[in-house]
């Protein structure tokens, strides 16, 4: 076949992915190849035929990771080619009043939400992943600022940028210090009180089990802890569950402010523009599916941020579709502040996060956080 079709149109290119020595085809052709496989590849010596990612970046459920370090490698290396990003758009049946997908028309077996995994939602408006793609194969990008020296990389191949204008303004947070007497707002009063002790031996061990009451000095809020220890041998073990009494953030208290737009998680963040940025809670969510995703709002501190959702998680984990995530909408706000995330990588089908954006349990870590008491004055919207 491969011969044939070069007797009568020599100029035509053949791919076939089957064919992992590109013996029959004129690239060689992988489909999710990690990034550090393109790199050994790419530096092995005496490769005829280019590589080609047949597909790659698979983008189901939240933004791929690692879409900016695909486009590197492959400007690094002339071998690669690049890729074929899977897919453009979510798949849909026309008519249905909510997205649906495998297993919602009383199919089976299914492929169940594998088809919702496009660069588009299913009514062809971007997802987050393709603006994500977008910024990270941009023909001309700023690298580095140091000091009033501006490093941009220039990908254009065969035009200049006389067509291009450059347009540049300082962002900076409008907002005074505020400094905030530890006593005069009583937080040095905040304490743990102890409500009740019991205690008792079985067996040669001690069980002491204190009841107590972490608050600070409120009236509506506190949280009662239990903590028992346990005694016996050469071990001493602690539980403490624990449960808020009172009131969450009310619907009207909460006005976040973001420093970056739109979804944002650790290596999907290249559509940067840093600011401040006000969104209420449960706008952030897109419109074919809510993503759990973060925002970043700690300055300073990398990797930190936080959520404010009308949902909790359990009730995302437990919604297969947004309709009965809207069911489940809350009147207070759920806040998490997150010291780091778990970075995003394609592995529903490709390779898993890459190892300098993994939060494992297996090493050391050192958390730092800042809360600031006080309004910020950020006029974006």
């Amino acid at each position: 076949m491969y011969d044939y079709i070069k007797l009568v149109e020599k100029s035509r290119l053949v791919h076939y992915e089957g064919d992992q020595s590109a013996q029959t085809a004129d690239f060689l052709s992988r489909m999710y190849a990690p990034v550090d496989y393109c790199i050994d590849f790419a530096k092995q010596a005496g490769w005829s035929k280019p590589l080609v990612l047949y597909e790659y970046i698979y983008a189901m459920v939240n933004v791929p990771g690692a879409i900016k370090e695909y486009i590197d490698v492959f400007y690094e290396y002339l071998v690669l080619m690049g890729g074929f990003c899977w897919e453009w758009a979510n798949h849909n049946k026309e008519g249905e009043e909510y997205i649906a997908y495998g297993g919602d028309f009383g199919d089976d077996p299914n492929d169940g939400n594998f088809v919702m995994d496009g660069l588009c939602f299913s009514d062809q408006t971007p997802t987050p992943s393709l603006v994500e793609y977008k910024n990270a194969i941009e023909p001309m990008q700023t690298l580095s600022i140091d000091g009033r020296k501006v490093t941009i990389i220039y990908l254009y191949d065969f035009i200049s940028l006389y067509h291009l204008r450059c347009h540049w303004s300082i962002v900076a947070n409008s907002w005074k210090e505020l400094y905030v007497d530890w006593q005069t707002r009583r937080l040095h009063q905040a304490k743990s009180h102890a409500i009740g002790v019991t205690w008792e031996v079985k067996g040669g061990i001690v069980e002491i089990v204190s009841k107590g009451r972490v608050e600070p000095p409120v009236l509506n809020w506190s949280v009662d802890t239990q903590t028992t220890f346990r005694l016996g041998g050469m071990a001493i073990h602690v539980r403490v569950p624990a449960t808020p009494r009172g009131p969450l953030l009310p619907k009207s208290f909460v006005r976040p402010f973001w420093f970056l737009p739109g979804a944002c998680g650790l290596r999907a963040c290249a559509v940067v523009r840093p600011g401040t940025w006000r969104e209420l809670p449960g706008q952030e969510a897109e419109p074919g599916v809510w993503q759990l995703g973060g925002r970043a709002g700690f300055a300073g501190l990398d990797g930190a941020g936080f959520q404010a959702l009308r949902c909790s998680t359990a009730d995302l984990d437990e919604s297969a579709h947004p309709y009965e995530l809207r069911r489940r909408n809350r009147d207070d706000t759920v806040a998490h502040l997150d010291w780091f995330y778990h970075g995003l990588g394609t592995g529903s089908c490709g390779p898993a996060t890459l190892p300098q954006y993994q939060l494992r349990t297996d090493g050391e870590f050192d958390v730092e956080m800042v809360l600031e008491y006080g309004a910020w004055a950020g006029k974006r919207a």
